[in-house]
């Protein structure tokens, strides 16, 4: 970082010729006389030599000095050159928050550089300055410069290999040989020559992000924000420590007013009278004469502002893990947290909240658009870096995922609807809605086949056993807080309640339907748990008894209690007492079984498929064989009809030229035998 800095103040000081900051002074200049090299750059012989009394300001006396014109050298800028680098800095943009803006650390009239940060010299070199030279200076010193800020680029990224730091310690060895050639002697200083050691540190320390001072002077700058004013230094540093206490006691109090950073950084929080906290809201509606209680001030809960809608992200985050079964990103941890809010906010954004069935041929063009904003917002491993929907497992967990998606837009968007909410609030939680795609809802609400489909759900949903706690990542973002739960529980010397289950499906089942209560209220702290009561629904203690029948009942007969009984891979207990407390038959379909497939059927469990189902098939195809038959003589009469009015001069009736191919090819393909394809042929001749 610091090399980054020296570097780039003296190669710009020098190759803008400031005058505090060039390394190609007069006393550089001078060196190379003395040492009779560059005579290139040795100054120009004047013919007369004058002489002018100056006053020396160390001195203070008269002193006669020489004027000396110094040579222009090929790493300088000439005044239009100059002009040109300057018109390209200052037309250079950046995203908010990337970089410091340049104009604060140029000055275009004096052409020099000063108070550049450590980031600013970063992005300089890296990324702005072999841009903003291109077309101007000598082309083999624009060549080792380009060389140079390219080296600074490689050595910052966060990944390199060790055989790429061989071939970067010989360039970075033949830039500086080759910067020795053009510049003087005075520029390379010992940061300069840190150059050559920079691939040694990396492969003893790793990467260059991982030890340079960017983020800690960023902290130490944030750090001295509190010191204002300079005499309050103790109350600024107390100021400071009370934040400290505060974050780390933020997850044990929960109505310590601005203790949860995330919920005020989204808005969530909201100020009473004013801007008053709670407390003083409390003592304020109090009865008049009487001193605010500090019951009340307990009592008081902060309110909370309605939730803003999820967006789509602005930059692209690098998924580094996937789960090869699921498709899930696992890794890093904080970006796979909000993988699934991002795909709900995708789709939002790109499909009508009165589409249908996203997953079918028909809407290919929008499942292609979908998978093209989600690649557009993550980088995912090199291997699911595809819109392959049928091999890529991420596509096909997405595709399944935005389809649920969309059919809970739908659900949101009709509780809005039950709540009596207007236009401009149902468009300020979804803003990418438009009042035609609105009414057009509206519309399809009434219909028949919608009122249906909205009872059918509705039944659904009454059998459903119980309400889970589950979040948007299902099991597997819950999995980390019941392993807190059990850990709290072994702490205290006790066996935690859900282990005797050990079907790990059930048992995740049973516990997302699982609450605990103390004094009435909802406990949700992991840490909380020993001492605390488990309630749940009356269903799910029904198919908690269920399911421990089925297994003492697959207990007595021999077989495992947590796996199939050997007719289908799903016939587990679990699966049966769930049917039993559904009130539904294990084979409620023709064909179907519920479960996760295996290809059974009902002709494997000894039944036959149903005698009407295969007649009311075959009858099917009969009647397109006749019907195409039918259209077949039809032809065959036309025709006929046709060469007897050739013949005779007759109007006769014409069919479309178009269906006939369409006909031909249908009927060629209908026909098992060559005669009548034959007749048909030499028919149309």
């Amino acid at each position: 970082m610091h090399i980054t800095k020296n570097v780039c103040e003296s190669l710009l000081g020098t190759v803008l010729n400031m005058p505090e900051r060039t390394k190609d002074g007069s006393k550089a200049r001078h060196d190379l006389m003395a040492l009779h090299i560059r005579k290139e750059l040795h100054f120009a012989q004047v013919d007369q030599e004058t002489e002018e009394e100056e006053t020396d300001g160390r001195k203070r006396k008269r002193v006669a000095r020489q004027h000396e014109t110094p040579r222009p050298s090929c790493f300088t800028l000439n005044p239009d050159e100059l002009e040109q680098f300057f018109k390209c800095l200052l037309e250079v943009k950046f995203p908010l928050g990337y970089a410091g803006l340049i104009r604060r650390w140029l000055d275009p009239t004096k052409k020099i550089f000063s108070g550049m940060k450590s980031h600013d010299c970063h992005v300089m070199m890296t990324q702005i300055l072999p841009v903003a030279i291109r077309g101007i200076m000598e082309p083999h010193v624009r060549a080792t410069l380009t060389d140079l800020c390219n080296v600074f680029d490689v050595i910052t990224r966060k990944s390199i290999t060790v055989k790429k730091l061989g071939r970067l310690q010989e360039e970075i060895v033949t830039i500086l040989c080759e910067m020795e050639m053009y510049f003087p002697p005075a520029f390379f200083d010992i940061m300069v020559h840190l150059l050559v050691h920079i691939v040694d540190d990396i492969e003893d320390l790793g990467p260059a992000f991982l030890h340079n001072m960017m983020a800690l002077e960023r902290m130490n700058g944030f750090i001295k924000g509190y010191v204002h004013p300079h005499k309050d230094v103790d109350e600024s540093s107390q100021r400071k420590l009370d934040e400290h206490y505060r974050l780390m006691v933020s997850d044990q109090l929960e109505d310590l007013p601005g203790s949860d950073d995330e919920s005020s950084e989204e808005g969530d929080d909201e100020m009473d009278n004013d801007g008053e906290d709670e407390r003083g809201a409390a003592d304020e509606t109090t009865d008049s004469g009487v001193a605010g209680s500090s019951d009340t001030t307990t009592e008081a809960k902060r309110k909370r502002k309605q939730r803003r809608p999820n967006r789509v992200g602005t930059t692209c985050d690098i998924i580094t893990a996937v789960d090869a079964k699921t498709g899930i990103p696992t890794e890093p941890k904080h970006v796979a947290k909000g993988y699934g809010l991002q795909l709900g906010a995708i789709l939002r954004d790109v499909v009508d909240v009165n589409e249908r069935k996203l997953r079918t041929k028909k809407k290919q063009h929008l499942q292609a658009q979908l998978l093209a904003r989600l690649h557009a917002r993550y980088e995912f491993p090199v291997e699911y870096r595809n819109e392959d929907t049928k091999d890529n497992i991420v596509n096909r967990r997405a595709l399944s995922k935005f389809s649920k998606n969309l059919s809970g837009y739908k659900t949101m968007l009709r509780g809005m609807l039950g709540n009596n909410e207007t236009w401009e609030e149902i468009q300020r939680h979804f803003p990418r809605m438009t009042l035609e795609q609105y009414n057009k809802f509206l519309e399809n609400e009434e219909l028949e086949y919608t009122k249906r489909q909205s009872t059918w759900g509705k039944e659904l949903a009454d059998k459903n056993i119980g309400h889970h706690n589950l979040g948007c990542r299902g099991f597997e973002g819950k999995q980390p807080v019941w392993d807190k739960e059990d850990q709290a529980y072994i702490n205290a010397g006790l066996e935690p309640p859900f282990a005797k289950y050990k079907d790990p499906l059930f048992r995740a089942y049973l516990r997302s339907r699982y609450h605990r209560e103390l004094a009435g209220k909802r406990v949700t702290k992991p840490d909380v748990v020993v001492g605390v009561e488990l309630v749940a629904d009356a269903k799910v203690m029904a198919l908690e008894k269920a399911v421990l029948m089925e297994q003492a009942a697959a207990e007595s007969a021999g077989s495992s209690s947590q796996t199939s009984t050997g007719k289908v891979p799903w016939d587990t207990p679990f699966i049966r007492g769930l049917n039993t407390v559904k009130a539904r038959p294990l084979l409620d379909k023709p064909h179907r079984v519920p479960g996760a497939g295996g290809g059974r059927k009902l002709a494997d469990y000894g039944l036959d498929v149903p005698a009407s189902t295969r007649e009311s098939r075959q009858a099917q195809k009969d009647r397109e064989h006749e019907a195409l038959l039918k259209k077949v003589a039809d032809l065959e009469t036309t025709m006929e009809q046709r060469v007897s009015a050739e013949v005779h001069n007759e109007s006769v009736p014409r069919f479309s030229n178009a269906s006939l191919p369409r006909l031909l090819a249908r009927s060629m393909m209908r026909w098992p035998t060559g005669s009548m394809k034959s007749s048909l042929i030499l028919c149309c001749r």
